[in-house]
């Protein structure tokens, strides 16, 4: 197949991805929890309700259904979930929020109902099975087939059973553990405060917002057009930090994005088109993986490869990407002046020897360009496709290309292949590829195909830093501010 015939196929591909689809509905689901009758009284809560009611009269004017409850039993909070889960259809946006009590066991997240029972020491599996997990929550609305199912949490004030002597069990004192480890496809999370970290109910005795510290800043972030799930997590977790920092308090919301959260928006889109940072995130707040707020960060790295591929679709291609970038106009002039030359033999990317083909094959060059062109652009699931087959046959054919190596990984990782994504980065930074290293480092800071290593990642880090990767240096800097495998 000519590298023409795939691009077009490509393209055919991407606008039958992004075609108008009918209106997806909308459908929410908002619990508060005040009121613990078995639990002493220091466990009452004051603003779960007040919460809860907030984030569902927001929802129902950004056009969500909204179903409410309050000082729910076990089985009303299962009712309740259930009833909201009917209500979805293959496509449709869930919406989560749970203001109360949650306790972190095992490694798992489970939300407290009101009628939890006070336990004693090593009744863990009574807690498990009187509450409801976070776990189920998330398969409930996937399960129904909710494209979008965004899980809002505002449980991390403290642990109820963690008061030492007879009652305390627990993974800690305070906070919630990290999001399940289950595929989460579709799933977009958000806590109050990072994993392990109490989030704030008010900011004094005399605060007088009836609202948590995370909820009255959630609000307004929710209610503004032109944000979009990553925008709001994103000024969610920079204004509590702020907020509790000035009270000498550590509070940082934590997100997970499984949901392509920058392409999500539910007050409405940008007027024109925005740029959101490339976030990746990692525990309790935001790291950069790319310095790519710049929409034309990438366009340098494809037009250098259209432009050594010498084909005009691929010059096509990037003015369609990047058309209001500096090389477009060159793009434009390279098609002109290949237009203008004698026809020639169009070689295909794929290697004609395993079946005998005799079709000329594109060179190592070409197919380096290629991987490089189909890795600088990857915004759907076939571009993302298209650039794991092209830098595969690249570094099998030119296998000493580190930088190529990166790049496949960077394919795999995008179609979250954590596991061969981490390999093939590995691979790269020990031949010293700066964005390799950096790349690698975040998976161990995530612990996303690694086992979680901090130091480790800190020493990657700090590799792609010394290199002057800006990125990495950002990096760097918060494992300092946060004293996370260096001292703070």
């Amino acid at each position: 197949m000519t590298i023409a015939i795939r691009w077009l196929l490509a393209l055919a591909v991407l606008v039958a991805a992004t075609a108008p689809v009918t209106a997806a509905k909308r459908v929410a689901l908002v619990i508060g929890n005040n009121d613990y009758p078995q639990l002493g009284n220091e466990e009452q809560l004051l603003k779960a309700v007040n919460d809860a009611n907030s984030v569902g009269d927001t929802l129902e004017e950004l056009g969500f259904e909204v179903v409410r409850t309050e000082n729910a039993s076990r089985a009303n909070m299962l009712a309740s979930l259930v009833s909201t889960a009917d209500k979805l259809d293959a496509g449709d946006i869930a919406f989560f929020f749970y203001a109360g009590h949650g306790v972190s066991i095992d490694g798992a997240n489970y939300l407290l109902p009101s009628d939890i029972p006070s336990a004693e020491s090593g009744a863990e599996n009574l807690i498990k099975l009187s509450a409801i997990s976070e776990a189920t929550i998330i398969q409930t609305f996937k399960a129904r087939g909710a494209r979008v199912a965004m899980v809002v949490i505002d449980a991390c004030r403290n642990n109820p059973f963690s008061q030492g002597g007879t009652r305390a069990f627990g993974d800690g004192t305070r906070g919630l553990s990290r999001p399940p480890t289950f595929e989460m496809r579709g799933v977009f999370g958000l806590y109050s405060a990072g994993f392990g970290e109490r989030a704030l109910d008010r900011l004094s005795d005399n605060d007088p917002n009836p609202n948590s510290v995370f909820t009255r800043v959630l609000v307004p972030a929710l209610r503004k057009p032109g944000l979009s799930l990553i925008d709001v997590a994103y000024q969610v977790n920079g204004e509590v930090a702020r907020l509790a920092r000035d009270i000498g308090h550590d509070q940082h919301p934590a997100y997970y994005d499984q949901a392509r959260g920058r392409d999500v928006y539910l007050a409405g889109e940008p007027e024109e088109p925005e740029t959101p940072v490339e976030q990746a995130v990692t525990d309790d707040r935001q790291r950069v993986s790319k310095s790519s707020s710049d929409p034309c960060g990438a366009a340098q790295l494809h037009f250098e490869a259209a432009r050594d591929l010498g084909r005009v679709e691929a010059l096509q291609d990037h003015i369609e990407r990047f058309g209001t970038c500096e090389f477009a106009a060159l793009a434009g002039m390279l098609i002109e002046s290949l237009q203008d030359a004698p026809e020639e033999q169009v070689a295909v990317l794929t290697d004609g020897s395993e079946s005998g083909d005799s079709t000329p094959t594109a060179s190592d060059d070409e197919l380096l360009a290629e991987c490089k062109r189909l890795a600088s652009a990857m915004s759907s699931d076939a571009d993302i496709t298209s650039a794991i087959s092209a830098c595969r046959l690249a570094t099998s054919r030119v296998p000493g290309d580190a930088f190529t190596m990166y790049l496949l990984g960077d394919a795999l990782n995008a179609a979250e292949q954590f596991g061969e994504a981490v390999d093939w980065y590995r691979k790269a930074a020990d031949l010293g590829v700066a964005d390799a290293q950096n790349a690698l480092g975040l998976k161990y800071d995530a612990g996303e195909g690694v086992e979680l290593n901090d130091a480790e990642a800190a020493r990657l880090y700090r590799l792609a830093a010394e290199q002057g990767l800006a990125v990495a240096q950002y990096n760097l800097g918060l494992m300092y501010d946060f004293g996370e495998g260096v001292q703070e």
